[in-house]
């Protein structure tokens, strides 16, 4: 990546600029600056840079806009590049398990991955049902997300998806590590109590909304 732009600046200017600049080979009234137009470097100014060309989904930008805790976010940010150590992602990294990669919310048999442990397992769908949430069938678990807050009846999807992963996510370790019990109401009791943990990060005028939607959950 070229990060330069060259250009030769009147003599005058050159001499006002000599104490910055050494240049042990070629013409004195030479300067290079960044492409961004100043001789300053900034890691922001770079990052536009490097970045400029990416289509990034816009699940990355409403889940940092969210009103989630960072641990949240930094979960659901994991989620969303598939780096959370689910039963295939330890498969991928060469871990052996005793018991296999199935997943063990459920009895379908399937390995658990994150589209599966997230969207298409029947104890997670069951959650999201009760959650008035609904998945459309596509592989591409973006494309799930954007329909998913398209067709959200309230404003705060982007808030409820991050914390509602995030207790499936703790059900399923204590199912595993501390062979806990597993059940809806377990898992939309623990939801709706992390629901109100978050709500000191929301505005006061938001609170009763929330509310009432938290008590159409059954």
């Amino acid at each position: 990546m070229d990060l330069w732009n060259f250009k030769t600046i009147p003599i005058s200017s050159a001499q006002q600029t000599k104490s910055k600049f050494c240049l042990p080979r070629g013409r004195k009234n030479d300067v290079w600056s960044f492409i961004w137009g100043t001789q300053n470097y900034s890691s922001r100014k770079f990052y536009a840079l490097a970045f400029q060309s990416m289509q990034v989904p816009s699940s990355f930008t409403w889940l940092w806009k969210s009103k989630c805790t960072p641990r949240i976010k930094f979960f659901g940010w994991l989620l969303f590049v598939d780096r959370l150590n689910s039963r295939n992602m330890l498969r991928r990294r060469n871990l052996h398990i005793d018991s296999g990669y199935s997943c063990v919310m459920c009895n379908s048999g399937s390995e658990e991955d994150i589209l599966h442990l997230f969207f298409d397992c029947p104890f997670a769908a069951s959650c999201w049902q009760s959650l008035h949430i609904h998945w459309p069938d596509d592989p591409d678990i973006y494309a799930k997300l954007s329909f998913g807050r398209a067709n959200s009846t309230h404003g705060f999807f982007k808030e409820i998806f991050p914390t509602a992963a995030w207790e499936l996510w703790k059900l399923r370790n204590d199912k595993i590590f501390n062979n806990g019990n597993v059940s809806r109401r377990l898992c939309l009791l623990s939801f709706k109590k992390q629901v109100h943990l978050q709500l000191l990060r929301v505005k006061d005028c938001f609170h009763p909304q929330i509310v009432q939607w938290l008590d159409t959950i059954v």
